[in-house]
C-alpha cells in the first residue's frame, strides 16, 4: 500500500497529549493510505465504514467496531453505501503509551 506518512508534530496535533477528533465521512468520502509516528485508536459511531490495513484484507466496520492502529502501521478507510459514516478517532504520541507497553511486556 503506497502510503503517506503523518507526523504528529506537523499534523493538527501541534504536540498536545492528546488529540480527540470525530469525522463525518460521507459515502464516496476516503482518508488516503497513510501510516504515522503516533499511536491511534478509533471507533465507529454511525455507518458503515471499509477500513484497508497493510497486509490484511478490506474489513467492513460498523458501529461500535474499535481499531487499534500501531505507529508505522499502514491504512487508509472509505465510508460504505447506504450512508455516512462518523468515526471518532483518539491519537497521541507513542511515548504516552510507554508506560501501558511496559507493564504489557510481550502481550503490547
Amino acid at each position: 500500500m503506497t502510503c503517506t506518512r503523518l507526523s504528529w508534530r506537523s499534523e493538527h496535533h501541534g504536540g498536545t497529549p492528546l488529540s480527540v477528533v470525530r469525522h463525518r465521512v460521507p459515502v464516496g468520502g476516503y482518508g488516503a493510505a497513510h501510516d504515522h509516528d503516533f499511536l491511534e485508536l478509533f471507533w465507529i459511531e454511525s455507518g458503515r465504514l471499509e477500513h484497508r490495513f497493510s497486509g490484511h484484507p478490506p474489513q467492513v466496520l460498523e458501529p461500535g467496531d474499535l481499531q487499534c492502529v500501531r505507529a508505522g502501521d499502514a491504512h487508509a478507510f472509505a465510508a460504505c453505501a447506504p450512508g455516512p459514516a462518523v468515526l471518532v478517532n483518539v491519537s497521541f504520541p507513542a511515548a504516552a503509551a510507554a508506560p501501558a507497553a511496559a507493564l504489557a511486556g510481550a502481550a503490547w
